[in-house]
Protein backbone atom coordinates (compact mmCIF):
# COMPACT_ATOMS: atom_id res chain seq x y z
CA UNK A 1 0.00 0.00 0.00
CA UNK A 2 2.55 2.59 0.71
CA UNK A 3 3.82 2.40 -3.31
CA UNK A 4 0.13 3.84 -3.55
CA UNK A 5 0.64 6.24 -1.22
CA UNK A 6 3.89 7.17 -3.26
CA UNK A 7 2.02 7.44 -6.56
CA UNK A 8 -0.55 9.30 -5.24
CA UNK A 9 1.67 11.85 -3.74
CA UNK A 10 3.37 11.85 -7.49
CA UNK A 11 0.94 13.78 -9.51
CA UNK A 12 -2.28 13.52 -8.34
CA UNK A 13 -3.44 10.31 -9.41
CA UNK A 14 -6.08 10.45 -11.65
CA UNK A 15 -7.28 7.39 -10.13
CA UNK A 16 -8.24 8.70 -6.76
CA UNK A 17 -11.15 11.14 -5.60
CA UNK A 18 -9.73 14.14 -3.34
CA UNK A 19 -10.94 15.99 -0.68
CA UNK A 20 -9.13 18.55 1.64
CA UNK A 21 -11.41 17.45 5.61
CA UNK A 22 -11.73 19.77 8.32
CA UNK A 23 -12.53 17.89 11.77
CA UNK A 24 -14.31 19.98 14.28
CA UNK A 25 -12.57 19.13 17.60
CA UNK A 26 -12.65 20.74 20.78
CA UNK A 27 -9.57 23.23 19.81
CA UNK A 28 -10.77 24.23 16.32
CA UNK A 29 -10.47 22.77 13.17
CA UNK A 30 -8.18 20.01 12.48
CA UNK A 31 -7.53 19.86 8.46
CA UNK A 32 -5.98 17.08 6.36
CA UNK A 33 -6.40 15.93 2.43
CA UNK A 34 -7.82 12.77 1.79
CA UNK A 35 -7.14 10.38 -1.74
CA UNK A 36 -9.67 7.83 -2.23
CA UNK A 37 -9.17 5.48 -5.07
CA UNK A 38 -12.26 5.43 -7.18
CA UNK A 39 -12.25 1.23 -7.66
CA UNK A 40 -9.96 -0.46 -5.55
CA UNK A 41 -10.70 -0.30 -1.88
CA UNK A 42 -7.61 1.78 -0.84
CA UNK A 43 -6.98 5.68 -0.33
CA UNK A 44 -4.66 7.49 1.37
CA UNK A 45 -4.59 10.24 4.20
CA UNK A 46 -2.02 13.21 4.29
CA UNK A 47 -1.85 15.34 7.78
CA UNK A 48 1.20 17.32 6.83
CA UNK A 49 2.73 17.55 3.54
CA UNK A 50 5.22 14.77 4.94
CA UNK A 51 2.68 12.10 6.86
CA UNK A 52 1.04 9.75 4.25
CA UNK A 53 -0.54 7.08 5.95
CA UNK A 54 -2.57 4.16 4.01
CA UNK A 55 -6.15 4.02 3.89
CA UNK A 56 -8.92 1.23 3.63
CA UNK A 57 -12.23 1.56 1.65
CA UNK A 58 -14.56 -0.23 3.83
CA UNK A 59 -18.02 0.82 2.02
CA UNK A 60 -18.85 3.15 -0.78
CA UNK A 61 -22.08 4.25 0.13
CA UNK A 62 -22.05 5.55 2.95
CA UNK A 63 -18.11 6.43 2.06
CA UNK A 64 -16.66 4.51 5.21
CA UNK A 65 -12.53 4.85 5.57
CA UNK A 66 -10.44 3.09 7.95
CA UNK A 67 -7.02 4.36 8.87
CA UNK A 68 -5.22 0.61 10.26
CA UNK A 69 -2.00 2.73 12.13
CA UNK A 70 -4.64 5.47 14.08
CA UNK A 71 -7.70 2.87 14.70
CA UNK A 72 -9.87 5.73 13.24
CA UNK A 73 -12.93 5.24 10.75
CA UNK A 74 -14.17 7.88 8.29
CA UNK A 75 -18.02 7.99 7.59
CA UNK A 76 -18.90 10.43 5.29
CA UNK A 77 -22.39 11.14 2.72
CA UNK A 78 -22.96 13.65 -0.13
CA UNK A 79 -24.01 16.93 1.59
CA UNK A 80 -24.93 19.33 -1.71
CA UNK A 81 -24.55 19.60 -5.47
CA UNK A 82 -20.74 20.68 -5.09
CA UNK A 83 -19.55 17.62 -4.45
CA UNK A 84 -18.67 18.11 -0.33
CA UNK A 85 -19.38 15.82 1.67
CA UNK A 86 -20.14 15.38 5.51
CA UNK A 87 -19.69 13.05 8.34
CA UNK A 88 -17.82 11.77 11.31
CA UNK A 89 -14.65 11.11 12.32
CA UNK A 90 -14.89 7.77 14.43
CA UNK A 91 -12.32 7.51 17.28
CA UNK A 92 -12.72 4.28 19.13
CA UNK A 93 -9.50 4.93 21.60
CA UNK A 94 -7.19 8.04 21.70
CA UNK A 95 -9.42 10.48 21.91
CA UNK A 96 -12.53 8.04 22.54
CA UNK A 97 -14.89 10.51 21.06
CA UNK A 98 -16.07 11.24 17.65
CA UNK A 99 -15.88 14.43 15.68
CA UNK A 100 -17.89 16.16 12.80
CA UNK A 101 -16.18 16.22 9.51
CA UNK A 102 -16.64 18.23 6.50
CA UNK A 103 -14.74 17.61 3.03
CA UNK A 104 -14.53 19.29 0.13
CA UNK A 105 -13.22 18.17 -3.29
CA UNK A 106 -9.82 19.18 -4.37
CA UNK A 107 -8.06 18.50 -7.80
CA UNK A 108 -5.14 16.37 -5.97
CA UNK A 109 -3.15 16.38 -2.96
CA UNK A 110 -2.34 19.94 -2.54
CA UNK A 111 -0.78 20.00 0.81
CA UNK A 112 -0.65 24.42 0.38
CA UNK A 113 -4.36 23.47 0.60
CA UNK A 114 -4.13 22.11 4.53
CA UNK A 115 -4.11 25.57 6.06
CA UNK A 116 -6.19 27.78 3.91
Amino acid sequence: MAATADAAANGGDAAYAWYRVEADVDTGQVPFIIGVHRERPEGVIYSSPEERLPMLVLQRDPLVLRIPVRGVELKLVPSGADGRLRGDWLVSYYYKQDFDLTAVPISGPRPELLFS
